[in-house]
């Protein structure tokens, strides 16, 4: 089983542990007695101040002795309550809250996927309705408890719901259980926002969907070029037969020898200049099939590269949200990611539509691509 990561603690590379203290890191021996300068966690240090004072004004109301045990009493009462005590407090409380929720809304989904096993044919849709009025909650909602019931449907899952919200769960049901698994491994989904889990979703399931659509489009150009192989054999076969025929005609004694030679010669021309007209055609069909097919396979490898860094992309966001050029260039990547997408997509139509201005397009986009490399490559020197 991989290392579970506990992406609050700073210590975690030097740690060997799989932790298991998110939000309540103080408890944790190696946190406690390693953590210093800037490798600490605010709301934990907060927490060890708080433990530290109530420890000196333990001390000090016992230092007053029996006669003043009330008023070492009274001292400790106000002073253990300090603001940062119940900060830490108020947010170990939201935690828990939230996890509850969750584990609740995956027990209720567990019991209503049994409730409608057992309910008649017909008879489930208005179950649910009655259900959700006195649950006061929609149906869209009773239905995400059902799925997420069955999505995280055994131990191991739920130990990954442990850290999660139950927005954040039910936005991770629209991957594939097995994209979901690797999304997960690759961002850090508890440290993000509702709104930028989603984002990072949605742009995987679009680089996604640019990839499968090149490598439908690669195969379609592979198809194509093996048709047209098969033309070029027939047409191959067609002038084989057609000499055939007049060797046939050159050996019947019954026809003058000049006419067989004028009928096979005839034959052979017209047959050349067939086989010569189809096989510059096809072979022209081909190259072009093969200049698209290779252009679809480099925009393949790009969307792919593209996608490893957009599962990349929460770890850059984490160092770059503190500079205002960082998060404008985040911002302009993400639109243009996004305009690139669209572009495919256009391209797609117009190539099933008119492949001449596909073509063009592909030449036009080849030389916006040209660009963005000589801009990369001056960067990458000034860097």
């Amino acid at each position: 089983m991989a290392k579970r990561v506990n992406y609050r603690c700073p210590l975690q590379s030097e740690c060997e542990r799989r932790c298991s203290y998110s939000g309540r890191e103080l408890d944790c021996e190696y946190y406690s007695a390693n953590a210093r300068g800037e490798l600490v966690i605010e709301d934990q240090e907060q927490l060890r101040r708080a433990r530290e004072r109530e420890r000196e004004e333990k001390w000090y109301a016992e230092q007053l002795g029996d006669d003043d045990e009330e008023e070492a009493s009274e001292i400790i009462t106000v002073s253990a309550r300090s603001v940062d005590t119940i900060t830490a407090e108020i947010i170990g409380l939201a935690n828990q809250t939230a996890q509850i929720l969750l584990l609740s809304a995956c027990e209720m989904g567990k019991r209503m996927l049994e409730a409608k096993e057992l309910c008649a044919h017909g008879q489930w849709d208005g179950y649910l309705a009655g259900l959700c009025e006195q649950l006061g909650v929609s149906q869209r909602t009773a239905r995400n408890w059902m799925k997420l019931s069955k999505e995280w449907n055994n131990q191991a899952n739920l130990q990954s719901l442990a850290n999660l919200t139950y927005t954040k769960a039910v936005k991770l049901l629209s991957l594939p259980e097995a994209e979901r698994e690797e999304f997960v491994e690759a961002h850090d989904v508890e440290a993000m926002s509702s709104r930028e889990l989603e984002q990072a979703i949605r742009a995987q399931r679009d680089a996604e969907a640019a990839a499968q659509a090149l490598r439908e489009q690669a195969r379609a150009q592979q198809e194509q070029i093996s048709e047209l192989s098969r033309q070029v054999e027939a047409e191959k076969s067609l002038a084989l037969d057609a000499r055939t025929e007049a060797e046939r005609l050159r050996n019947n004694p019954e026809i003058p020898a000049a006419r067989i030679e004028a009928i096979a010669e005839e034959a052979r021309k017209q047959a050349e200049a067939a086989y010569a007209e189809q096989l510059q055609t096809a072979q022209e069909e081909a190259a072009e099939k093969e200049e698209a097919r290779a252009g679809m396979e480099a925009a393949l490898v790009e969307a792919q590269r593209q996608l490893a860094e957009l599962k990349a992309a929460p770890e850059t966001q984490t160092q770059t949200l503190g500079d205002p050029d960082g998060a404008a260039f985040e911002i302009y990547l993400k639109e243009l990611q996004e305009t690139v997408n669209k572009m495919n997509g256009h391209y797609l139509k117009a190539k099933a539509r008119n492949p001449e201005l596909a073509a063009r397009m592909v030449k036009a986009f080849r030389g916006l691509t040209d660009k963005l490399d000589g801009l990369t490559k001056k960067m990458e020197a000034s860097a």
